[in-house]
């Protein structure tokens, strides 16, 4: 029978310690080796290797002959899709679920919408980053099609990075950001569909847009 308190093994333990600073590295350009990795983590070359290979597959990561590896750039064409994607899905998701959330789920909107005004007003670029993704994800989570659900988490890691960006370069857009969720919060607590799927889809065109931005482009 297996342990269900056992410790995870090396190898699942250097994929997410791998993945998250990766992920959390200010500069995407910059190239880990396999020796740097596994010093910084205190690990043998093993399990740091097959960390590495499944980042690569999982298409996290790309290798650098003779190098290492890095977060491959998010290219234009990447961009357009991801959010084509994101505009078929939670716009709809949010206009299902006008006029059908609990108390209990109202009042966590809520609290969502004012943790996120407060980290924008005090400039909290890194506490919004994670309420922001946390918003996208409950009201998938609300709504319940795990199928969606699923599809939304495959795309975490661009869209952790996207707007991990956009908040760490531009804070003074977090309170057009928080703006643009209250409408999409209120439209649902009032009951209007059309104008809850409305909000959310004005709201992803304007983060598509930002991020095609010529001078944002990378």
């Amino acid at each position: 029978m297996t342990d269900p308190a056992r410790k995870p093994l090396k190898k699942d333990q250097a994929y997410q310690t791998i993945r998250q600073l990766l992920l959390d590295a200010d500069d995407p350009e910059v190239i880990y080796s396999e020796r740097f990795l596994a010093a910084e983590l205190d690990m043998g070359l093993a399990p740091v290797r097959s960390a590495v290979e499944r980042l690569r597959s999982e298409g996290i990561v790309e290798m650098i002959p003779k190098s290492g590896v890095r977060i491959p750039q998010i290219t234009y064409r990447e961009v357009m899709d991801f959010f084509e994607v994101r505009i078929l899905l939670e716009p709809f998701i949010a206009g299902r679920l006008a006029g059908q959330v609990r108390p209990v789920q109202a009042q966590a909107l809520k609290t969502l919408i004012a943790d996120q005004r407060r980290a924008a007003t005090t400039g909290d670029t890194l506490e919004y980053h994670r309420l922001d993704l946390a918003f996208h994800s409950t009201l998938a989570e609300m709504y319940g099609n795990r199928e969606m659900v699923h599809a939304l988490a495959q795309m975490r890691d661009k869209m952790y990075r996207l707007s991990k960006y956009i908040h760490r370069t531009h804070p003074d857009r977090l309170a057009t950001n928080v703006e643009q969720h209250e409408k999409v919060v209120l439209a649902i607590l009032d009951g209007s569909c059309a104008e809850a799927r409305q909000a959310m889809e004005t709201h992803l065109q304007w983060g598509r847009d930002v991020n095609i931005a010529p001078a944002d482009r990378r």
